[in-house]
């Protein structure tokens, strides 16, 4: 059974909110970059992150159009 987003647990809320921007960045990029094989995109301490593979390096100046 899914867990109720509703609850008053704030670091429940906190990781439903990384989990789902994660997503969020992952469309980005797909949509940046076609090529993007997205592998292993965890809810971390601190944030989250995606490993993936693609043509493109990405480097700061990306972070604008990823946003």
């Amino acid at each position: 059974m899914p867990h109720d987003i509703s609850t008053e647990d704030p670091q429940f809320k906190l990781t439903c909110l990384r989990h789902s921007a994660a997503h969020l960045m992952a469309h980005a990029i797909q949509k940046l970059w076609p090529d993007a094989v997205f592998a292993f995109g965890p809810v971390v301490e601190n944030g989250f992150y995606y490993d993936f593979q693609c043509s493109h390096s990405i480097t700061p100046e990306d972070f604008k159009a990823i946003e």
